[in-house]
């Protein structure tokens, strides 16, 4: 009895140790469930993408709202510029004139500081003493003319004096005025300035948000791949079709927005030019970055703003050679501009802009003061200075 005991105790242990056996349907049920729980969480994922999606729809719109405002603040710097270069030209030419005047009223003043002199050593004579003194009475009646002479153009010397000290204090009060006139409107170039340094600023916030949102899109679908490798096709394909869906929206939103741009060769006079400031060098002249100019070079204000002289897409910026800062925009019709001399480049390649958004800014030394610009036309270079609306007119 005890060892029929023992056997039985013996085969209860060795069952106890044994696996139970798995049933069929809980070998499947495993990867079913992840794979419902995989595919519900890429539905999950594509709403979130498609509510980024609407994000960046509104953000393109405040983008687009942004550059009008660019364009806007750029072109009103812009003639602050070249309204108070004009001021400064004005206040040096009165500033000489006072300085003419203030020579002749110093001048007069001696005249008649020696006249009155003259005037007070005869006066000291009485008409009596005149009369009675030795020698010629013809002599006497000279001097006594003289002295009446002496009166009279002291009176004459003062009242022409006089008008002279009203002129010229109605010159200084006029300097004053243009100085401080000066004053306000460089105030204001400066405050236009800060706006545009702080809307470049927002208009770059606006393309990283963009950056950031396609990024947490595209994190999350990459990591949805690398979840389990039984999915791994099935969330390839998902981000396959997702890249494919934002690529073509892109290439529409792309050429949606080149075709908006307008004709480069229909627009030959009316293209703006770039900068406010002065033709310094002429295309084809001798010396300046090429043996013969292949472009034009206009001196400007420090920190003058650089705009796009026609809409197009950014292809190049950053160094070139000799060049200095340099960027390069593709135009329709096969035109290029090429704008080099700048300081600072605030948009990036493939960026599209519209005529007159700003693109960077001049320095402000003589060095960094000049920009340089090249039209081609097939690669070709062609004077721009004819194509440009404030140029053109002035050949």
């Amino acid at each position: 009895m005890q060892r029929k005991g023992a056997k039985l105790w013996a085969l209860a242990i060795a069952l106890s140790a044994s696996p139970a056996p798995i049933p069929a349907f809980a070998k499947d049920a495993a990867p079913a469930a992840q794979l419902q729980q995989t595919q519900k969480e890429i539905a999950e994922a594509q709403t979130t993408q498609a509510k980024i999606q609407a994000q960046s729809d509104q953000v393109e719109t405040e983008l687009a709202v942004l550059q009008a405002q660019l364009v806007k603040i750029a072109s009103t710097a812009q003639k602050s510029e070249a309204d108070l270069s004009a001021a400064e030209e004005r206040l040096k030419t009165l500033s000489a004139q006072l300085e003419v005047k203030d020579k002749e009223f110093k001048s007069h003043e001696a005249h008649l500081s020696a006249v009155v002199q003259a005037a007070i050593s005869l006066s000291h004579t009485p008409p009596e003493a005149m009369v009675m003194m030795p020698g010629d009475v013809t002599k006497t009646m000279k001097a006594a003319r003289a002295l009446k002479m002496a009166s009279d153009s002291v009176k004459a010397e003062t009242n022409a004096l006089g008008v002279q000290m009203i002129e010229l204090r109605m010159m200084k009060d006029k300097v004053a005025r243009e100085h401080d006139d000066l004053a306000a409107r460089q105030a204001d170039l400066d405050n236009q300035q800060k706006d545009l340094v702080a809307k470049l600023a927002e208009r770059k916030t606006l393309q990283k948000k963009l950056g950031l949102q396609a990024k947490e899109a595209e994190t999350r679908l990459a990591g949805l791949a690398r979840k389990t490798q039984d999915l791994q096709q099935l969330i390839e394909k998902v981000e396959q079709d997702r890249k494919a869906e934002a690529e073509a929206a892109a290439e529409a939103e792309n050429e949606r927005r080149k075709a908006k741009a307008h004709s480069f060769a229909e627009a030959k006079g009316h293209i703006r030019t770039p900068v406010s400031g002065r033709l310094v060098q002429r295309f084809g002249a001798s010396g300046g970055k090429n043996d013969t100019a292949k472009g034009i070079t206009i001196e400007t204000r420090a920190h003058a703003a650089v705009t796009a002289p026609f809409d197009g897409e950014v292809v190049f910026t950053g160094p070139f050679l000799k060049y200095g800062k340099m960027v390069i925009i593709h135009h329709s019709d096969g035109f290029h501009t090429l704008l080099a001399g700048l300081e600072k480049i605030d948009v990036e390649v493939g960026q599209f802009l519209l005529e007159g958004e700003p693109i960077g800014a001049m320095g402000d030394d003589a060095d960094a003061t000049e920009l340089y610009v090249e039209l081609r036309k097939d690669n070709q270079p062609i004077d721009p200075a004819p194509w440009m609306n404030a140029l053109s007119k002035h050949r």
